[in-house]
């Protein structure tokens, strides 16, 4: 309930900051989440303005079992705490130094999982139409 909600109070803009102060006094705070501690958190922050015009949802998918959030083989351990926020959908407005995602990672070796996230999100100069999310209705 707790990462939910700050989870929601972040996406609206407030400040989170305090909410997790007041409860793990002790704990650095980009260390935190959902009450676990984790040896890593990473904002992969985009080096240019722009829209995002294209999202490989696939490498995204695939980045996110190698976090440990699926499993490649049956015997592979899922991680809870792992995971990845996208900031940006297509036809969002970048602007330069601005995360795209953020990584929660137990692992140590996330510099090849970083590059594909990245990778993944396409940037273009100029806005672009964004299909709706519904075509059509039937009655």
């Amino acid at each position: 309930m707790f990462t939910s909600f700050s989870l929601t109070l972040e996406k609206c803009g407030g400040v989170t900051i305090f909410l997790y102060r007041c409860i793990h006094l002790c704990i650095p705070i980009s260390k935190i989440y959902d009450g676990k501690v984790l040896d890593t958190l990473i904002k992969i922050v985009i080096a240019q303005s722009g829209y995002v015009s294209n999202l490989e949802v696939l490498t995204i998918g695939i980045s996110s079992m190698k976090l440990g959030n699926g499993r490649e083989k049956a015997s592979d351990r899922i991680d809870m705490a792992a995971g990845i926020i996208l900031n940006k959908k297509i036809g969002d407005k970048v602007e330069k130094g601005e995360a795209l995602a953020i990584l929660y990672i137990e692992r140590h070796s996330f510099d090849d999982i970083a590059k594909d996230i990245y990778s993944a999100f396409e940037i273009v100069n100029k806005p672009i139409e964004v299909l709706p999310t519904v075509r059509d209705r039937i009655d």
